[in-house]
């Protein structure tokens, strides 16, 4: 969230301030606009006394939106 206005900019920040696990889902799609997808992305804080600004993504789930069941 960079816009300091978005309605989620708050609770990211304080998610991130206060070192707590958050999730994001990112609906992106290919360059052309098509294979619209849906990724859900975990970020953990690592617990690591010697950088504690350390934090680890891993992708959780991926579904596309435009193709037929079971997606």
């Amino acid at each position: 969230m960079r816009e300091s206005d978005d309605v989620f900019h708050a609770g990211l920040a304080a998610a991130i301030q206060q070192r707590r696990r958050f999730a994001i889902e990112l609906l992106y799609s290919d360059h052309e606009g098509g294979q619209r997808t849906v990724s859900l992305f975990s970020v953990t804080p690592r617990d690591a006394p010697e950088d504690p600004d350390q934090w680890i993504c891993s992708v959780a789930r991926h579904w596309n939106i435009d193709r037929p069941d079971p997606r």
